[in-house]
Formats: C-alpha cells, sequence, structure tokens
C-alpha cells in the first residue's frame, strides 16, 4: 500500500500558512526481492516460504532526481530533498548470483529530509 505524505518539517511564512518542504511517499508492508546492500551493491534479497524481508519504505517523491526543498532562500543556500537510510537483516546474496542466501545488512529508507548548504 503506498501512501503520499508529507514529512514532518513545515515552513512558516508571516501569514501563517505553511507548505510541505520535501513530499515522502510511504510504501507499507513492502517486500522488495532487490536492494542495495550497506555498501550501496545491489543484492537480491530472499522471499519465500524460508525467509521474507518486510519493511516500511519512506522516499523522497522526486526518487533519484534530487530536488530542492520548497521555500528555502536560494540567494544563500544550496538544498536537496534527500533519502536516509537505516541499516537492517535480511537474507540476501549478490544480483545474478546462485550462491545460498545468507544473513546481511541492506539499505531501508525511512525519511526525506532537506539538506541545506550555505553559499559561500
Amino acid at each position: 500500500q503506498q501512501l503520499k505524505r508529507s514529512a514532518n518539517h513545515h515552513v512558516n511564512t508571516g501569514l501563517g500558512d505553511s507548505h510541505y518542504v520535501c513530499n515522502t511517499i510511504v510504501t507499507e508492508h513492502y517486500r522488495p526481492t532487490h536492494r542495495h546492500d550497506y555498501r550501496g551493491k545491489r543484492v537480491e534479497i530472499q522471499q519465500d516460504e524460508d525467509a521474507e524481508f518486510v519493511a516500511t519504505y519512506r522516499v523522497c517523491e522526486s526518487q533519484g532526481a534530487r530536488i530542492p526543498c520548497f521555500g528555502i532562500d536560494k540567494n544563500s543556500f544550496t538544498s536537496e530533498c534527500a533519502p536516509e537510510f537505516v541499516i537492517q537483516k535480511a537474507s540476501i546474496r549478490p544480483m545474478n548470483s546462485t550462491a545460498a542466501f545468507s544473513l546481511g545488512d541492506v539499505r531501508v529508507p525511512v525519511a526525506c529530509n532537506c539538506r541545506v548548504r550555505e553559499i559561500l
């Protein structure tokens, strides 16, 4: 089930209006068959009667394209909506491998945050 939710970050204007800074897509009970391990290498995840990996994935709405955060002063700062990850255990093996699955670490996106840098 995929839901579109806003991140908890808001920018308040002088009139009290608020806007979403980085939109987030939430996929609950997600059962991926391929992801990245903690080193960033693609792996296959075991999904069968012997092992199952289920997680809630929270990704930036603009997956892949790091768009600027809404409401940031572009003259003073650069910004981007970027995913944040945690490492979780899963039964994995290298992509295109026939090796046995073994317990390993996969990256799971848990948030979409606004990263800001001051322009020097």
